[in-house]
């Protein structure tokens, strides 16, 4: 089966930065402790301008279909 790849890009306010990082920071240890077939789960900051960009990649369709249905949809919504 196919590996799946994502790539997106997000920008914020700079005083929101501590927050989305926890966001991120809980979202990566749900992937460890909760979800398999997830083969890279990472984020970036540039700083100016200020962006988020994450990378994620898993080992098939299923497995990406199964890490959001464990998303905490809560910190989720924080992002947007």
């Amino acid at each position: 089966m196919a590996i799946v790849r994502t790539a997106c890009t997000m920008t914020l306010d700079r005083e929101d930065l501590d927050e989305v990082v926890g966001i991120f920071e809980k979202f990566i240890k749900d992937v460890e402790e909760k979800d398999y077939g997830v083969l890279a789960y990472n984020y970036f900051i540039d700083e100016d301008p200020l962006l988020i960009h994450v990378i994620e990649w898993y080992e098939s369709p299923k497995a990406m279909l199964d890490h959001y249905a464990n998303l905490d949809l809560e910190s989720a919504g924080r992002l947007v």
